[in-house]
């Protein structure tokens, strides 16, 4: 397991897998409105928040588990103990996967008639709905494992060429059920489930035909856990934090709006989440990468590709993130043809893209402190967060609705990103935190000023969607560019790249 596989090959793979299964899902996303109608989409909001939850349970194992396998790549452990591990972790995901869907099969009731707001769906296909949803989250619970591992081999490629068929089946041909059985939410949900336990099936095959000497019987060893179970507990409690502060203000508007609203609410953090999978594409593909040179002590390397895939990430979250800011409502009706839906998601986007994007710069220190091994500071920074923005969240989503919890995700991201990463730089890259933070305020700076001055000179409307739809383009392209060129790294790799090549 010595042979180099190419990380450039894996973080363009990433960005393809993960950037094909995030659009097709935010393109087929109106259909399933027009469809099943508001309400109903509000219960696939539902179910998306449901999968997020489900990390609560994590405890860390699968970030483990893909460090793990990272270091067998390195030659640090033997097949059979990666084998042993990924046993030990089967027992735990198995068990706490049925015990998960089996409460919540049994609360179905309860959540369809005293949770959720409904007013025109039969109640008894919303407890229905949510008991199919909750066996899908068991077993893609489960599958998450394998993804681990798989990742942590470096295997992306493959991986997310799975995706992108799996994913094709997942969003696209739901509409074949749909024209045999009618559209109704409860054929949606029976149709996800048959094609998770597909995919859970193929992974599972594919994992174990990664690993060397397969005919040796391996067990389940508690003293596995005892091995990895503070770097675990370290990942988890970050973990942990995490679903919290990203998933609090979605439980409590659930209860508070009505179903339909709550329909357009995941509409806009549908489209915000997107920028999530433009840093997890670059940060699946260097985690591994950098745990290897960390095992291998090539600190210089380790640095040089932090910098550099922060900027990677910020040349695409940039420009998106910007443009949608500023013609929001413009992309939503382009994407919904429904005016009303596009007024009532914009100005609630606007703020949690704004958020994520403060995220998606942020979130490379926990990398980089994952690939040192030592995660103190991410789990002092995490209780400091939770411990102010959740209390905040919950008094804000029950008192004044969605859009002023977007700004208050905004603003808690925005401090995290000046101040903390402060902190950890100074434990890691001593004394290069002030030029990080400048170089990736540069890029933000050329890119939303590119946006801003051209909304005065782009006037986009509804009235004809391919002129409307050019322009954008133009607008986004044009963004790029400057974001591009107030770059630091990136830029001057690339001008060292066509040197070499001229």
């Amino acid at each position: 397991m010595t042979k180099q596989i190419s990380l450039k090959k894996n973080i363009i793979a990433n960005y393809i897998g993960q950037g094909y299964r995030a659009l097709i899902g935010i393109v087929m996303m109106p259909l399933y409105l027009s469809y099943l109608g508001s309400e109903a989409f509000g219960l696939i909001g539902f179910y998306i928040m449901l999968q997020s939850w489900m990390q609560l349970l994590d405890i860390g194992m699968k970030p483990t588990l893909a460090r793990e396998s990272a270091k067998y790549r390195a030659g640090s452990i033997s097949s059979q103990e990666l084998r042993t591990i990924l046993r030990t972790l089967e027992v735990v995901f198995v068990a706490t996967g049925a015990l998960t869907a089996v409460a919540i099969i049994f609360s179905s009731d309860y959540i369809a008639t005293s949770w959720l707001n409904v007013k025109e769906l039969d109640i008894s296909i919303v407890s229905l709905s949510v008991s199919i949803m909750a066996t899908i989250v068991g077993v893609r619970w489960v599958s998450s494992l394998y993804n681990g591992v798989v990742s942590g081999l470096e295997r992306q490629v493959w991986l997310n060429g799975f995706g992108i068929i799996a994913g094709t089946f997942r969003f696209v041909f739901v509409l074949i059920p749909f024209k045999i059985f009618g559209a109704s939410i409860e054929v949606f949900f029976l149709y996800q489930l048959a094609i998770c336990l597909l995919e859970t099936f193929i992974l599972i095959a594919f994992t174990y035909g990664n690993f060397e000497n397969r005919k040796e019987v391996v067990c389940y060893s508690f003293d596995v856990l005892k091995k990895i179970y503070k770097f675990s507990f370290a990942i988890a409690f970050g973990s942990v934090i995490w679903v919290l502060v990203t998933q609090v203000d979605k439980l409590i508007l659930s209860k508070y709006i009505s179903l339909d609203e709550y329909g357009y609410f995941s509409l806009a953090i549908v489209i915000a989440n997107g920028l999530f999978v433009l840093g997890n594409a670059i940060g699946a593909a260097i985690m591994p990468r950098m745990t290897i040179y960390n095992e291998q002590g090539k600190n210089k390397e380790l640095d040089k590709l932090y910098f550099l895939s922060v900027e990677i990430v910020l040349i695409i979250v940039v420009p998106i993130s910007s443009m949608l800011v500023f013609y929001g409502e413009n992309i939503l009706y382009l994407w919904t043809n429904d005016a009303s839906a596009a007024t009532k998601a914009s100005e609630i986007m606007k703020w949690y893209v704004l958020g994520n994007a403060m995220v998606s710069m942020g979130a490379f220190a926990y990398y980089l402190q994952y690939a040192r091994g030592n995660l103190r500071l991410h789990v002092k920074g995490n209780f400091i967060y939770a411990g102010v923005l959740i209390p905040s969240q919950i008094y804000v989503a029950s008192n004044f609705g969605p859009v002023y919890t977007g700004m208050l995700w905004f603003v808690a991201n925005l401090l995290i990103a000046v101040l903390w990463l402060g902190v950890i730089h100074k434990r890691f890259l001593p004394g290069k935190h002030l030029s990080w933070l400048w170089g990736n305020i540069k890029m933000f700076i050329g890119g939303y000023v590119a946006v801003y001055g051209l909304s005065y000179y782009f006037n986009v409307n509804f009235e004809y969607e391919l002129i409307e739809f050019s322009k954008l383009i133009l607008i986004g392209a044009i963004s790029l560019i400057f974001t591009f060129m107030f770059s630091t790294n990136l830029k001057e790799k690339v001008f060292i790249r066509f040197r070499n090549v001229k």
